[in-house]
């Protein structure tokens, strides 16, 4: 039954990722048809920023997800959780004025910059509430209903923004209000499925407050790593966006754009796997990691074909936005590495309680690529440079990361990672110095080479790991 649970989890949470790339193609492909160059970079801008909104929750449903992986959603304490959850909800919405104040404060003579940062503070709690029931449903393997709240507000998405296509309109506020609309209706669907969490009973109490500090300890160390790690990328984008401005942030944020297709596809399979893996044995856990680190790199490679269609859709559709290519050729291989940190060696270090290993290899892995981007951007004015150093950064990281692991779980050296710079080396090559045909056939067949010889073993090893 756990094994059928599984699949069924894993299937829900790929089709809202089918869903959310399709949303992904839309606001990647078509919107920048109808926006000019500076309004595509403010749109960008939305979407980079909203993405670090998660930090304002300073870890404490990071916490709740950590204390409660693995428990059944009908035992949990409902009282506690719906009294910490009005709480949340005062915070949040504190936050989310005192940035609107700072906002206004901050900002002169950009009212487009202005409009982004209020759509910001007031997506804020929104998503971090979203989040909060979310976190409860995945780590109580509820996985299905944070899948169907996600299909929703994707959806939902998608219905406003064609509409807005439709009707030709290139007004950048109305497709920011579309976002934020999504994401209260997903808010909505999460609040009438927990509504057992909704609880006004419990009056708030120092045991209360404490619960939720402790939450704070546990989750904090996870949430810095998560935002540290996203710095890895995001300080070289907020580099490129002072010095060369704001429209060839845009065009750049093209292509990590692109990249995120893959990498939120295969970070739903972390979200399945992490509460189920919390109630395994050592040794089967061992077992799947060294399964896993042998051939998910592999796997992962197999994404990076897509640059080549990916390259001549552009060509053809958004010819401004070409020079983004030449960055997504570089940055492909991120694919292999940081999808391969998120599935295996994140879900990993959180089953084995590793939260502080986890954020110091962050913390090198940020000041790194910071320091490579400062190189880049104000010693050599090379944008290229950062893009080198992103790309670097996270091919180390993930080496580092699976030889601690190796050491920890006492599972031997594996050369796996060999295999996989030597696919990323190949890729680019392919993309970036041949023609696009030649370069897809050849990079497809070293794919294929690869696959079918090692076919055999990886069907004997699935069976054994089922």
């Amino acid at each position: 039954m756990k094994h059928k649970k599984l699949v069924k989890d894993i299937i829900y949470a790929f089709l809202s990722q089918f869903i959310s790339l399709g949303l992904s193609i839309i606001l990647s492909l078509v919107i920048p048809k109808l926006l000019n160059l500076e309004q595509y970079g403010y749109w960008q801008l939305f979407l980079f920023y909203t993405s670090y909104v998660g930090l304002f929750h300073f870890g404490f449903i990071d916490g709740i997800y950590l204390r409660m992986g693995g428990e059944k959603y009908s035992e949990i304490d409902f009282n506690i959780l719906g009294a910490e959850l009005r709480v949340f909800t005062t915070t949040q919405i504190i936050i989310s004025v005192i940035v609107i104040i700072f906002a206004f404060g901050g900002v002169d003579n950009d009212r487009y910059r202005l409009f982004v940062l209020i759509m910001t503070s007031l997506y804020l709690p929104l998503t971090n509430i979203t989040n909060y029931f979310g976190y409860i449903f995945q780590a109580t393997n509820r996985t299905k209903i944070f899948s169907i709240s996600v299909i929703i507000e994707k959806i939902s998405a998608i219905i406003f923004i064609i509409f807005l296509l439709l009707t030709k309109t290139d007004k950048i506020y109305l497709y920011i209000l579309s976002y934020l609309i999504s994401k209260g209706l997903s808010l909505l669907y999460c609040a009438f499925v927990g509504k057992a969490l909704i609880n006004l009973s419990l009056p708030v109490s120092k045991n209360l407050f404490y619960d939720i500090l402790e939450n704070i300890r546990i989750g904090s160390k996870l949430m810095i790593s998560n935002f540290v790690s996203m710095l890895i990328i995001g300080s070289g984008r907020l580099i490129i966006d002072q010095i060369w401005g704001i429209e060839a942030f845009g065009k750049f944020s093209m292509s990590i754009s692109l990249i995120n297709f893959t990498l939120q596809f295969i970070s739903q399979v972390s979200m399945v796997l992490f509460p189920t893996l919390r109630s395994i044995n050592v040794d089967r856990l061992k077992k799947l990691f060294q399964f896993s680190q042998k051939y998910l790199g592999v796997i992962f490679a197999c994404f990076l074909i897509f640059y080549f269609p990916i390259k001549i859709i552009i060509y053809f559709w958004l010819p401004e936005y070409y020079d983004s290519m030449k960055y997504l050729a570089i940055l492909m291989p991120i694919c292999i590495f940081d999808g391969k940190m998120s599935v295996l060696c994140t879900t990993f270090y959180k089953v084995l309680r590793k939260e502080k290993l986890l954020l110091f290899l962050n913390i090198i892995s940020m000041i790194f690529s910071l320091v490579l981007s400062i190189i880049g951007g104000f010693i050599f004015n090379d944008m290229m440079i950062i893009v080198f150093g992103m790309v670097l950064t996270i091919i180390l990281r993930c080496i580092l990361a699976e030889i601690l692991l190796n050491k920890i779980l006492n599972t031997g050296i594996s050369y796996s990672n060999i295999i996989e710079i030597l696919l990323s080396v190949i890729f680019v090559v392919c993309s970036y110095k041949l023609n696009t045909i030649l370069g897809f056939l050849i990079y497809t067949l070293v794919i294929a080479f690869i696959i079918i010889v090692n076919y055999n073993h990886i069907k004997m090893q699935i069976k054994a790991l089922k």
